[in-house]
């Protein structure tokens, strides 16, 4: 359930939690280009955050920008190659455009670093279906 498409506030907080925590908010509301907007000024802020770019990668994926989500996503594996959630996020989303191979990689990546967990059982279930 989507709620009402949110707008930007008049002054943006400079906390980079704070302004990760807006941008959340716009993702999980559906506005998906604020939600990119906001996490581009994160990033800026704080370069090593993976949550917001595995959020930005999400957040381009749904609005149809596929390629630059999976930038974002590899960017973030970069970064931190040991942080699961990327690696399920780029997994899926290398899936939903029908790239299996790299898919693959991904998602057994994800499943190495911890199999025991959430993250990591996902994405054993997302590997069966390939």
């Amino acid at each position: 359930n989507k709620q009402r498409p949110m707008a930007l506030p008049d002054k943006l907080p400079d906390d980079p939690r704070e302004l990760a925590n807006l941008g959340d908010q716009f993702l999980e509301s559906g506005t998906y280009d604020k939600a990119v907007f906001i996490y581009e000024k994160v990033l800026a802020k704080d370069p090593q955050d993976m949550d917001t770019y595995n959020d930005m990668g999400l957040a381009l994926h749904y609005m149809g920008r596929t390629s630059e989500a999976i930038s974002a996503l590899r960017k973030g594996t970069q970064i931190s190659p040991s942080y699961q959630r990327i690696w399920l996020s780029l997994g899926f989303i290398l899936k939903s455009s029908g790239n299996n191979e790299e898919a693959k990689i991904a998602l057994k990546k994800a499943a190495e670093i911890n199999p025991q967990t959430d993250v990591g059982q996902e994405a054993v279930n997302i590997l069966k279906t390939l």
